[in-house]
């Protein structure tokens, strides 16, 4: 496994073939300067994966993957744990 730096955090590199959680929606916040606002988040074996665009996790996404769409709901990517703010915009 390997980390990459991503502005102010880390998203850690397994060779993986699913993903455990999928969080796909328009207002994502990862605290990155370079790339604040991204379209999905994968999360596998506890660790960030993935923080892109929604087609990205696709080929992760199997039976047993935990699939979030957020809707009108916004994700804070944080150091420590993943916070969902809902809301009506």
């Amino acid at each position: 496994a390997t980390y990459t730096k991503t502005g102010l955090f880390y998203l850690y590199s397994a060779q993986s073939d699913h993903a455990d959680t999928v969080f796909i929606g328009d207002h994502i916040y990862t605290v990155n300067a370079e790339k604040p606002w991204v379209e999905a988040v994968v999360i596998t074996d506890r660790h960030i994966i993935y923080a892109g665009d929604s087609a990205g996790p696709q080929r992760l996404i199997n039976e047993s993957t935990d699939v979030h769409m957020l809707e009108s709901s916004m994700l804070l990517v944080s150091f420590l744990y993943l916070c969902v703010v809902h809301s009506k915009l």
